[in-house]
């Protein structure tokens, strides 16, 4: 056979098949990779350790009710949404979140070591570690058997890649570890299942990993497809061995399914606004050509992960047309793997699988089935990031295999290349797990990265206002309260209406004792949700405000002024007698005696034993009278 025909079997080269191994011994010699993997896993993420609750951490941990309880909460933490000890009912959230596994964990945890933020990164950068070498035993032993490099490769890109630093450093997104881990070793064990045992045991312990990826996140139900396909492609099964192993995961699906509809309900909340229904303001065109712009964005950060940021909502990502040449191009792009899986699919191409994979991941957060509330996010590659791995390592494979007379150079090429990727991985991981050392390191940070998110923008005014509060510094408080009101502005010429930032820039404004300016912005918000129940704290700090400042014009004897604040302050503050006490006497000076008179009424309904009203009625003329 001539060299050029052995090129080209080794370019059509399919899905590998699986041989049998032995099994690692944890300190023999062939359990070096695992280790190497487990520990540069651990490495890469001990600086989170010193890093502090973050973002979403309080809905799942800090500020959850249920999940606060402990143990003793794991019973409502089984049979409600994911968010109820936070935000009740999760009206906002469309479908709900029921994810009780990683909250049954934190319980765990709260019960043997408190709420320890130390803790609950470190058990977060362990199930990573675990995670990465489950999938290191899967490339090994059922993705490139004939391979031990190609695996440990692929594991290694996956270990370092800096794409995962959100799901790794954020405690919240657990969730994605144990959906992951948990999908890894259902593939497993069932792949050991078919190829190796044919042990019942086996197939029962996927389907119970299977179950508990699901009780981990509602992303594992894209295996519903993935298994069926993961069967065909690393197995010899025939159709009806495919389809009678796969029956057994969608039963599995089914009873997941069952639970999660008895414990919250079917639900399908209608979530009006754009800040947590990303193209609910967009019509068809828009939607589909920004959801391609956004798998564009998804490629490129699996290629070039820098800059990250926690938050991609609106208007970070501007709608998009079809004329677009950035969508046009992703269009194109998908196009050409969508064709590429489908001619590989009948000789079971281990890319074609990995494109499938990919598109499955990234199709179930997508909002094109169902609203997830950001268009996009770092997170939601966290599953994606494995088949590009995996095809990273693969196409390199094909082309060493095919280059035998450059194999000596191309391997020097792959060391050198892998060498780097790891010095710029780790480097750019320890520094984003630094921003997510607190709230406020990683909004300030972030707001660099998204400029036009009215969220993060946000976010950052409500970061300076904390360190307003916690600055003892006159002067360097209200430079930070000043600073908070430029991203609370830049909020505003983004979304107008957004609730947060109206509620927080009132806060800021109060901070530089700017009771009017705060007045305003207030108002605003509360003609949007008259209900919210901060109005209640922010109504005490202007009925003081106007008070104070009535009271000052009062000293200075500008009684119009005096009378003007302390009406305010009646308005706010409806049931303080010293207030109408005092508007009472700014009427009086100003020989308003019938408006003095009422004041003063109302100040002894409140406080019979306020002598001075007494008084003050007393003084009044005969002529004023209750008419």
């Amino acid at each position: 056979m001539s060299k050029q025909s052995k090129k080209k079997k080794i370019k059509t080269v399919s899905a590998p098949k699986p041989q049998k191994k032995k099994a690692v011994s944890w300190f023999g010699k062939e359990s070096r990779f695992y280790w190497i993997i487990a520990v540069a896993a651990v490495a890469l993420y001990f600086n989170t350790l010193s890093n502090q609750f973050a973002l979403d951490d309080g809905l799942v941990l800090r500020d959850n009710k249920i999940v606060l309880k402990g143990v003793s909460g794991i019973p409502d933490i089984l049979t409600h949404d994911s968010f109820y000890g936070t935000i009740g009912d999760s009206k906002n959230l469309s479908g709900g979140r029921y994810r009780p596994l990683s909250l049954v964990s934190y319980a765990i945890e709260i019960s043997l070591f408190g709420v320890n933020a130390r803790v609950h990164h470190l058990l977060n950068i362990l199930f990573y570690a675990l995670t990465c070498a489950v999938l290191l035993r899967l490339l090994n032993r059922f993705i490139f058997p004939q391979n031990e490099i190609a695996a440990f490769i692929a594991a290694a890109l996956f270990t370092i890649h800096p794409i995962h630093t959100e799901v790794v450093a954020n405690i919240k997104s657990r969730d994605e570890i144990f959906s992951l881990l948990f999908l890894l070793l259902t593939q497993h064990y069932l792949l050991k299942f078919l190829n190796e045992s044919k042990k019942s045991i086996h197939l029962l312990a996927a389907a119970c990993f299977y179950f508990l990826a699901l009780l981990s996140k509602e992303n594992g139900l894209i295996f519903i497809i993935m298994i069926p396909l993961t069967v065909y492609f690393f197995s010899k099964e025939k159709r009806s061995g495919i389809v009678k192993y796969s029956a057994v995961f969608l039963a599995v699906a089914a009873l997941y399914f069952a639970i999660r509809v008895a414990m919250i309900g079917l639900r399908n909340n209608n979530v009006p606004g754009v800040m947590d229904n990303p193209y609910v303001l967009a019509d068809a065109e828009q939607k589909y050509a920004t959801i391609l712009f956004v798998f564009l964005n998804y490629l490129k950060l699996l290629f070039y992960p820098y800059p990250l940021t926690f938050d991609y909502s609106y208007a970070q990502v501007p709608y998009r047309s079809f004329t677009d040449p950035w969508v046009l191009i992703a269009l194109v792009i998908y196009l050409l793997l969508g064709i590429y899986a489908l001619i590989g699919f009948k000789s079971k191409n281990i890319i074609s699988w990995c494109i499938i994979f990919y598109f499955g991941t990234i199709a179930i957060v997508s909002n094109i089935l169902f609203n997830v509330g950001a268009p996009m996010a770092e997170r939601f590659l966290y599953q994606a990031s494995l088949p590009f791995v995996i095809v990273v390592t693969e196409v390199f494979r094909r082309i060493y295999a095919a280059a035998e007379n450059h194999q000596p150079a191309l391997r020097v090429a792959g060391i050198s290349v892998m060498g780097i990727a790891a010095v710029w991985s780790a480097f750019l991981i320890q520094v984003r797990n630094k921003d997510w050392k607190t709230d406020e390191t990683l909004f300030l940070h972030d707001v660099t990265v998204s400029t036009k998110s009215a969220r993060a923008n946000t976010y950052a005014g409500i970061a300076l206002v904390r360190l307003c509060d916690a600055e003892k510094d006159s002067v360097a408080k209200r430079g930070k309260a000043q600073e908070a009101l430029i991203f609370f502005r830049r909020s505003l010429v983004i979304k107008d209406d957004y609730m947060p930032t109206l509620l927080n820039m009132g806060v800021a404004y109060s901070r530089i004792d700017s009771g009017d300016a705060a007045e305003k912005v207030w108002a605003k918000a509360k003609s949007i949700e008259p209900e919210n129940p901060n109005f209640s704290g922010y109504n005490n700090y202007l009925g003081i405000f106007f008070y104070n400042r009535g009271m000052r014009s009062g000293g200075l004897h500008d009684f119009e002024a005096a009378a003007r604040d302390l009406e305010k302050a009646t308005i706010y503050k409806p049931t303080d007698a010293n207030a109408w006490y005092n508007l009472g006497g700014s009427y009086y000076m100003l020989k308003d005696y019938e408006k003095a008179r009422r004041s003063w009424e109302k100040s002894l309904q409140l406080n019979p034993n306020l002598i001075q009203a007494k008084q003050g009625l007393m003084a009044l003329p005969p002529a004023t009278t209750g008419q």
